[in-house]
C-alpha cells in the first residue's frame, strides 16, 4: 500500500515560515511571508509531522503503537491479528483474518489517498513469494545487480563464502587497494546479509578491516561475491506448518581475531521451524578460554530472551561453574566474594587442590579446564 504524498498530509506543531513561492505571490504584499500550515516535501519537520498524524489516526482506530518500533502497528482481535509496518510512505500489512486486511484498508482511505494496494511482491530489494505452504524471502534480483556492478559475473563460482583456515590480518606488507570500491562492496553485502544467514560470519569479519583494505581482504570478498553467484537464488522459506516454541542456537570461538586475540559469537533463534533472527559479532572483551567466550555469549543473549518467554539455548557443552563465575567477575558482574555474601558461615581457608589424574577424563582440553 502506498500513500500518496505522504508528507504533505503532516500537520505542523511548530510555526514554520516561508518565503512566497512563484506564482503564489501578493502583488500588494510582496514583503510578507506564509505561515505554513501542512509539511512541505524538504522541511525538517515532514517525516514527524508525517508519521505523528498516521499514528494519531491507527491509534484512535484501535491499533497499538510499539514500544520498541514506533512504526509498527498491531490490533488483536479474540482469534485473529493485524500487523502493519510503515517505511517512509509504504505501508506493509498482513492478518490473519480478511475481515481485518479490508477494515484496515478502509481506515486509511478514509483519511489518506493512496496509489497501490496489492500483494507484497517485492519490498526494498526483498522478493515475496507467497504460497499455500508458506512465504519464501530472498534478494536475487539485488544480488545479481551487485555480481555484475563488480564485474565478477564470469568468474568461477566457489561452494562456500570462505574457508575454515582462513584467518584475515592487518597484511601491512600487502598491497593496499581502493578503499572506496572496497567499502562500496562491503556495504553491499551487508544489506544482503537481511535474507542470506549463511554470508553472515563472512561479512562480519570483512568489515573490521576498512581503513586500509589489502589485496588479500579483497580477495576475501569476492570469494563471497563468487559464492554468491552460485547461490544468486537462495533464500529463506517460512513455513506455516510448525509451532510457537522459541529455541537459540549460540556458539564462540577462542581468540578468532589475530590482531586484539577477542572472540567471535554467533547465534540462531527460530519460532517452531522458521528462522527469525541470527548474528555474528566479537565479543567486547578478551576470554581466556572457550568455555569462558561461549559464557560470555550467553550473558548477551539471556537477559533479552528470559523477562519475555522461555529460551533454549542450545550449545555443545556449558562452561564448568567455577570457570563460569571467574568470568563473571571479569566481566565486571559480580565483584569477588558476591556469591558468598548469602552464607552466614565464613568461608574456610583456601587449599591447594591436588593434581588431576589425566586418566579420569576424556580429553586433555577437560583435563585443563579442570586444572584451572
Amino acid at each position: 500500500m502506498d500513500v500518496k504524498t505522504a508528507f504533505l498530509n503532516g500537520n505542523l506543531q511548530e510555526e514554520v515560515y516561508v518565503e512566497q513561492p512563484p506564482g503564489f505571490q501578493d502583488p500588494n504584499n510582496l514583503d510578507h511571508v506564509y505561515r505554513l500550515k501542512k509539511a512541505l516535501y524538504g522541511l525538517k519537520h515532514a517525516p514527524r509531522a508525517w508519521y505523528e498524524r498516521l499514528s494519531t489516526h491507527l491509534v484512535g482506530k484501535g491499533y497499538a503503537r510499539g514500544s520498541i518500533d514506533k512504526t509498527l502497528f498491531v490490533k488483536p482481535t479474540k482469534n485473529d491479528i493485524i500487523i502493519a509496518q510503515v517505511y517512509v510512505d509504504d505501508i506493509v500489512f498482513g492478518s490473519t483474518s480478511r475481515y481485518l486486511v479490508k477494515e484496515f484498508q478502509s481506515v486509511i482511505e478514509s483519511e489518506f489517498e493512496m496509489s497501490m494496494c496489492g500483494e507484497l511482491t517485492f519490498f526494498l530489494g526483498l522478493q515475496v513469494k507467497q504460497m499455500d505452504t508458506g512465504l519464501f524471502l530472498s534478494q536475487t534480483k539485488y544480488a545479481e545487480n551487485l555480481i555484475k556492478k563488480f564485474g565478477l559475473e564470469s568468474k568461477k563460482t566457489v561452494s562456500n563464502p570462505m574457508s575454515t583456515t582462513t584467518k584475515l590480518s592487518e597484511d601491512q606488507d600487502g598491497k593496499s587497494v581502493d578503499h572506496t570500491m572496497y567499502r562500496s562492496m562491503i556495504g553491499s553485502l551487508l544489506y544482503l546479509t537481511a535474507s542470506r544467514p549463511d554470508i553472515s560470519y563472512s561479512v562480519r569479519v570483512c568489515t573490521r578491516i576498512q581503513a586500509n583494505p589489502k589485496e588479500s581482504h579483497l580477495e576475501a570478498v569476492k570469494r563471497i561475491i563468487r559464492y554468491i553467484s552460485g547461490t544468486v537464488n537462495c533464500g529463506i522459506f517460512y513455513t506455516f506448518d510448525t509451532n510457537v516454541e522459541i529455541a537459540g542456537y549460540s556458539d564462540a570461538d577462542w581468540g578468532g581475531n589475530l590482531k586484539d586475540r577477542k572472540s567471535t559469537s554467533g547465534g540462531c533463534f527460530f519460532i517452531g521451524n522458521n528462522l527469525v533472527a541470527w548474528h555474528s559479532k566479537k565479543q567486547n572483551c578478551i576470554s581466556l578460554s572457550t568455555a569462558e567466550a561461549e559464557f560470555f555469549h550467553k550473558l548477551i543473549l539471556s537477559p533479552w530472551f528470559a523477562p519475555r518467554q522461555p529460551l533454549a539455548l542450545v550449545d555443545r557443552r556449558l562452561p564448568p561453574p567455577e570457570e563460569g563465575l571467574q568470568a563473571a567477575v571479569r566481566a565486571g558482574i559480580l565483584h569477588p566474594g558476591m556469591h558468598r555474601e548469602r552464607s552466614r558461615t565464613p568461608p574456610p581457608p583456601p587449599r591447594r587442590s591436588p593434581s588431576p589424574d589425566p586418566s579420569r577424563y576424556s580429553s586433555l582440553r577437560d583435563a585443563i579446564l579442570v586444572a584451572d
